[in-house]
């Protein structure tokens, strides 16, 4: 939801109330910043730090140690389950699943004991409390101990977060959320080496479409620091990590191949090689931190975006000449909107005549694959860094027309060839910078301080009214308000019968039950005349609304018409709606 922007910000305890709200104003001017916390009155932000390691580190695996592996029989599970038997040999490793083994599985896990292991695959659903406590207590009493824990377990249930349910929500969490503490309660008291997450970088960058998927990792990347500290404390043993892994070439969660276009274009980054992944598992375990992100592509790019790190450079002349001119908007717009149906007409194998401009996409059968497929399109045809999430802010042709044309008209003007003039006075043009070439390598999450910029830096902007409607005792129109307020007319009425019988309820409420001495009223008229199929509402539906809600909707209709506006035309645009209400009684 790309209008919806969280932040966390961490404070201490002792802080007021005056401070927090403080606080809370300043950094609502610095949504980027979605991690910050406050320590001795300094104001740091959440970011990523290359992560510093031994360049030649040893393998963490012992010979002749117990390794459970959750997940096992998936694809990553069984990458690592045989890494681990082609360098120690004498090794077991306990696999586990959901289901019983196929043949292809059986394959895979009999290749593995050919390198010399002994494999043991045990049907178990990790976010069973009693089934795991079972598992270990078997395995300890059958191989003599337990060396270490790879949590590899996982599932996706892709979709839109408007669009998902409580069900799929839940189903993705569990594995890890419920099984990683699951995991580490079973093993508390068992003498571990490693105690290994494996996440996604989907925790740490978020992910369209896996809101449910991102929260879950993102669970365990916070788990490690606090089973860390445990470890520091004595009450568990095992270094903890949790390692977000990106797409693998083999194995892990799979992707749409739009998506992974969509990866190298924005961010660079392309699926991870085995060999690769292996040896970045190895550089985490023998650094100090708790959590650590891996990617693989092209590390400048990468170290950009994630590391922010640029140096200026000289401005080329050839731009600053091409922005030195005024762009024909509306010729702009108006290319810009006629090859945004080509390309959806490409897209969806729609003809463009059949192709409404003012139509939410959705109508025309976008899904998040073909949503993905159309900006990687206009990624590459026009050279941009888009991301799906765009066609949710700006969902109709036109909107999205006007957002491109007036957010991203250097980029387009070339390429559509759009008629440009010399200005009368050059604008003033800020020197681009460029980015400095370092290779990426793994990075890890890390607090900096910063400052968040103050109510003060933001100037008031003025307000125009342009669209006015209203409905008031005796008065159906606002041209009746002000001619009763000229008048000076009284518009208290006696209660009519239509609103209820206040001869029947009429008397003394300091001495009768159940009676009030109130027949007057200022009382609107008509509120009963509602037609509910106008704003798709059944009959039965509008008889059991409030009456208030049913007003709300037939004035802001009326404001809008009021204004010289359509409600269509707001459809999809940047349009907020602030009610302003309270109880009658």
């Amino acid at each position: 939801m790309p209008k919806l922007a969280g932040q966390v910000i961490d404070c201490e305890p002792t802080a007021a109330a005056g401070t927090l709200l403080q606080r809370l104003r300043d950094n609502g001017h610095c949504l980027a910043d979605t991690r910050i916390r406050y320590r001795c009155g300094e104001r740091q932000v959440m970011g990523f730090a290359p992560l510093t390691a031994p360049s030649a580190p040893g393998s963490p695996w012992r010979s002749g140690g117990v390794y459970l592996i959750t997940g096992g029989a998936g694809g990553l599970g069984l990458i690592f389950a045989k890494a681990i038997a082609g360098e120690t040999g004498r090794v077991t490793l306990i696999l586990t699943g959901r289901s019983d083994l196929d043949s292809e599985r059986r394959q895979a896990m009999e290749a593995i004991e050919a390198l010399g292991a002994r494999v043991d695959y045990r049907a178990v659903d990790i976010t069973d409390r009693q089934a795991v406590a079972a598992l270990l207590v078997a395995i300890v009493g059958d191989y003599g101990q337990l060396t270490g824990i790879l949590h590899s377990a996982g599932v996706l249930e892709d979709q839109w977060i408007i669009k998902k349910n409580r069900q799929d929500f839940s189903r993705v969490l569990a594995p890890k959320v419920s099984g990683t503490a699951i995991l580490d309660e079973a093993s508390r008291d068992l003498p571990l080496d490693v105690f290994i997450l494996f996440s996604s970088i989907a925790g740490a960058l978020g992910n369209a479409g896996q809101s449910d998927y991102a929260t879950a990792n993102a669970f365990m990347d916070h788990y490690a620091q606090y089973r860390n500290q445990l470890v520091a404390q004595g009450r568990c043993s095992g270094r903890t990590l949790s390692i977000a892994w990106p797409l693998w070439a083999e194995g892990g969660m799979s992707v749409a191949a739009a998506t992974e276009r969509l990866l190298e274009t924005t961010l660079g980054m392309v699926a991870m090689e085995t060999a690769s992944g292996i040896a970045a598992l190895y550089h985490s375990l023998a650094g100090d931190g708790s959590q650590v992100m891996v990617l693989s592509g092209d590390g400048r790019r990468i170290r950009q975006t994630l590391l922010a790190e640029t140096t200026a450079s000289a401005p080329d002349d050839s731009r600053l000449e091409e922005l030195e001119t005024v762009i024909d908007g509306e010729g702009l717009y108006d290319q810009v909107e006629q090859a945004l149906l080509q390309q959806i007409s490409t897209t969806l194998k729609i003809p463009t005549t059949e192709l409404d401009v003012d139509t939410p996409l959705d109508d025309y059968g976008f899904d998040s694959i073909t949503f993905t497929e159309l900006i990687n399109r206009l990624n590459q045809q026009y050279s941009l860094s888009l991301t799906p999430t765009v066609l949710f802010e700006y969902s109709t042709v036109a909107a999205f027309a006007r957002y491109l044309s007036d957010e991203h008209s250097a980029a387009l003007v070339a390429a559509l060839a759009v008629a440009t003039k010399a200005p009368a006075v050059a604008p003033p043009v800020a020197s681009p910078t460029a980015t400095s070439p370092p290779v990426g390598r793994a990075a890890r999450r890390r607090f900096v301080a910063g400052h968040a910029p103050t109510a003060e830096a933001f100037a008031p902007e003025p307000i125009a009214i342009i669209g006015l409607s209203g409905r008031f005792p005796e008065a159906e129109t606002l041209d009746d308000f002000w001619h009763n307020l000229r008048e000076g007319r009284d518009c208290i009425r006696e209660i009519p019968p239509s609103r209820w019988d206040w001869q029947a309820l009429y008397g003394d409420p300091q001495t009768e039950a159940n009676k009030s001495n109130i027949k007057w009223g200022g009382l609107i008229g008509a509120i009963d005349h509602f037609d509910p199929l106008f704003f798709g509402i059944s009959p039965r539906e509008a008889q059991l609304m409030d009456p208030q809600q049913r007003l709300l909707m037939e004035y802001v209709w009326r404001v809008i018409e009021d204004a010289g506006y359509s409600a269509a035309s707001l459809s999809g645009s940047q349009t907020g709606l602030f009610v302003g209400t309270i109880k009658s009684g």
